[in-house]
């Protein structure tokens, strides 16, 4: 009988959650209840819907409890942005954040997330440049805010307001599921995003809380944020207890 460490939760049909593979039923091949993460594949298909993806997950999978951690990202128009984007650049204003609340589906191309820990998007390359160069394949990063502060790093940036808002409900929800996050929460202080980091993966080791993200894997988007998340939020084998 196989002995799990962790769990990985893959939704592919957006609006089917029975299509991932489920948390109970690979927990019965455990010796203890396993700590997951979810994704959400396939956000560049038309009719891709994250924030009922998520609810899907919540109604569908017994004990779920989904926190969204990040915001997807979309370009509308046909206009493309081929110049790399710096750490304090400004998000180009054909893109739009789309709540994790939102049931409506996307429209406009899969571009990228917004890390709601550290409060910045992350852009991938145009699909049509190829994988064959590694520089093809890096992502964008481009800081939301001034350090250690809420104040936006460009007042008229379009993505930063849905941003604040995201943060703010992913705060709360993990208030729900920890003491330490609750006490910054009921004071009305702001966790650090280390302080943060450290209080979801402690819901994520209770079995509290399933990080949600967002991604479209068959063009290489998403995947980095998945990997740092298995490393930063998911137990090594010394954090569980021996059979």
């Amino acid at each position: 009988k196989p002995s799990w460490n962790n769990h990985v939760s893959i939704a592919e049909d957006l609006d089917d959650a029975s299509s991932t593979t489920p948390i109970s039923q690979n927990q019965d091949n455990a010796v203890q209840p396993l700590s997951c993460l979810a994704l959400v594949n396939k956000m560049d298909k038309d009719g891709s819907n994250f924030g009922r993806a998520v609810e899907s997950i919540r109604n569908k999978l017994p004990g779920a409890n989904p926190i969204p951690i990040q915001v997807p990202l979309f370009r509308g128009g046909s206009q493309r942005n081929t110049t790399r984007l710096g750490v304090n650049d400004k998000v180009p204003s054909n893109i739009e954040a789309v709540s994790p609340e939102a049931l409506s589906s996307s429209t406009g191309e899969f571009v990228g997330v917004i890390d709601l820990i550290h409060m910045r998007a992350i852009l991938w390359p145009e699909s049509n440049q190829g994988i064959d160069n590694v520089e093809n394949c890096v992502p964008s990063v481009v800081n939301l805010l001034r350090p250690g502060s809420h104040e936006p790093i460009h007042a008229d940036c379009q993505v930063t307001p849905e941003a604040l808002k995201a943060r703010f409900e992913f705060v709360e929800a993990l208030a729900e599921v920890d003491a330490v996050t609750e006490e910054y929460y009921l004071n009305d202080q702001e966790p650090s995003n280390a302080e943060l980091r450290a209080a979801l993966r402690r819901a994520t080791l209770a079995q509290k809380a399933v990080p949600v993200m967002a991604g479209a894997a068959l063009k290489g988007k998403g995947l980095e944020p998945l990997l740092d998340s298995i490393a930063d939020l998911l137990p090594s084998p010394l954090d569980r207890v021996p059979p």
